[in-house]
């Protein structure tokens, strides 16, 4: 049984260091490139609201190829103990 998209990009975010949307969704194809909501905006939703809540911090930003903001995030440390925790 897989975890939840949300708990997955987390989770990706913590195990993998500074990640972007497609960093995410490179990693998490495999297993979740089969759902609807996993594509680059519900990614990007899902890393920006971690980031408002304190457990992501941004990075850097680059442009994607197609020219979309690809802003990268790592973890605070409030959001590795807060997701060791309870993931």
């Amino acid at each position: 049984m897989r975890d939840p998209l949300n708990y997955a990009i987390l989770r990706c975010v913590l195990d993998g260091g500074p990640c972007d949307a497609e960093d995410v969704i490179a990693r998490l194809t495999p297993q979740y490139g089969r759902y609807r909501a996993f594509g680059r905006r519900a990614v990007t939703e899902a890393l920006m609201t971690a980031k408002q809540n304190g457990i992501l911090e941004e990075t850097s930003a680059s442009l994607a190829d197609d020219g979309a903001l690809l802003i990268k995030y790592q973890v605070t440390e409030y959001g590795a103990a807060l997701m060791r925790r309870f993931l």
